[in-house]
């Protein structure tokens, strides 16, 4: 190119995007299970319903906002007794 710049292929710039979000999400794995464990408490989230507005009015559903804790599976399960 004369001003200095070069434009990817379309197939490279196709594996480009996949590798940055392999990594993106390799990134934020370790970031997502630390927030959500927050030591044990685990972290409460609000769900909130989807717009329904493209759905046929007799599949909508009556969706409210909900709230849970999530925790990670480890939090779940009793620790072993031993005697």
């Amino acid at each position: 190119m004369e001003d200095g710049t070069a434009r990817p292929l379309p197939a490279n710039l196709k594996k480009i995007d996949q590798a940055f979000w392999a990594c993106r999400r390799h990134n934020l794995v370790g970031y997502y299970k630390q927030r959500l464990w927050d030591d044990g408490r685990g972290t409460r989230i609000e769900i909130h319903p989807v717009d329904q507005q493209h759905v046929a009015p007799n599949r909508r559903r009556d969706l409210n906002i909900r709230t849970i804790n999530v925790r990670t599976e480890s939090s779940w399960t009793r620790p072993t007794v031993r005697a």
